[in-house]
């Protein structure tokens, strides 16, 4: 949870702050390190496929123990991953529609009564990616890739059961390089070799190995290597040309920092807590923020000029605004009801 809630800070400061000729007040930073800070951040990304294979691994191997067939355990993980999406998206529906009829102007109804419902519907079960269309908000681009990842779930397990994880891992590298240059920042292939990366964390109890090696070793070694392993990868983000190493810069950088992450909140276990909070609301903030920052509230987000203030109101009106979500949830009882309907799936599997 802990990455999680670093991952959703680097895609905040990613989106508001990544704005060439942004004028913020860049103190005590130059705007030029701003921006660089903000590209970098685009490994965030990477940092979730990271965190959704290292979990649905673990839930994966959990279910095989139990005697459950991949087919129930896709249909069960494919509710749980949509159903907090889902009502965020219905949400936003009824207040976009009472704000301003966003709604009914983005999915064209006024085209077609048909086009405009197709949209919704295919924006409603986060296949936009797949029918080229475009999600209400555009951040949603990566419940495409989530479904992607549940889907292929048990074909990496089955693969890395016959061949071994390290090499399963190189052969989807392999054959994602094969469409040939950067797939793009909203496609599933520039981050699926991350998020197999993940899952043989997961298979390979790689954390724990890492521990026991310090262990081992002299412990005090590996936080200035981290740190410079960090720097190097900052420099090598910037340096090589995306056309070409996009697999390096969204799965090999980023390993980096989830392992300085790691240390860093073995030290300060209270940051790991305040970290791991904000994990716990990183979808509901996933989901929310750019309707603050792009679409309703730019002038209440970017209003103070200074980049801080603009970061820290971005998060804070997000968080609060997943926890009014949470807290209706609770109200109507929802989260009962799709554990319901997994149960349901369960019993005709």
């Amino acid at each position: 949870m802990a990455v999680k809630g670093v991952a959703i800070l680097m895609m905040l400061w990613h989106h508001c702050l990544g704005i060439e000729n942004l004028t913020a007040n860049p103190w005590p930073f130059e705007a030029s390190q701003i921006l660089h800070i903000a590209v970098f951040c685009k490994i965030c990304v990477s940092l979730f496929a990271f965190i959704s294979g290292y979990g649905l691994w673990l839930s994966y191997s959990k279910e095989k123990k139990t005697g459950g067939t991949p087919a129930k355990w896709i249909a069960q993980r494919l509710i749980r991953t949509l159903s907090g999406y889902w009502f965020v998206v219905v949400l936003s529906w009824i207040i976009c529609s009472l704000i301003n009829g966003l709604t009914y102007q983005w999915y064209q109804f006024e085209v077609s009564p048909l086009l405009g419902l197709w949209n919704m519907i295919i924006d409603f079960w986060g296949l936009t990616n797949f029918f080229g269309g475009k999600p209400l908000n555009t951040i949603w681009w990566y419940m495409s890739a989530a479904i992607i990842y549940v889907v292929f779930l048990p074909l990496l397990d089955k693969l890395m059961g016959r061949i071994g994880g390290v090499y399963a891992v190189v052969v989807v590298w392999l054959i994602s390089g094969l469409q040939g240059g950067y797939p793009g920042a909203e496609h599933v292939l520039s981050f699926l070799t991350m998020f197999c990366t993940g899952a043989l964390f997961a298979a390979k109890d790689i954390f724990g190995r890492w521990i026991r090696f310090w262990g081992k070793h002299r412990s005090w070694l590996r936080y200035p290597t981290l740190m410079a392993g960090t720097g190097i990868a900052y420099k090598l983000y910037h340096a090589l040309d995306i056309n070409r190493w996009w697999n390096v810069k969204f799965t090999l950088i980023p390993l980096v920092v989830i392992f300085l992450i790691w240390e860093v909140i073995r030290l300060a276990p209270l940051l790991g807590k305040a970290l791991s909070f904000l994990g716990k609301h990183a979808t509901n903030i996933f989901l929310v923020h750019a309707f603050l920052y792009a679409y309703y509230c730019s002038a209440f987000i970017y209003g103070p000029g200074h980049w801080g203030v603009i970061l820290w109101r971005l998060l804070w009106s997000s968080l609060i605004i997943s926890i009014v979500i949470e807290g209706l949830k609770r109200l109507i009882k929802y989260n009962l009801g799709m554990k319901k309907l997994e149960d349901i799936i369960a019993e005709r599997f």
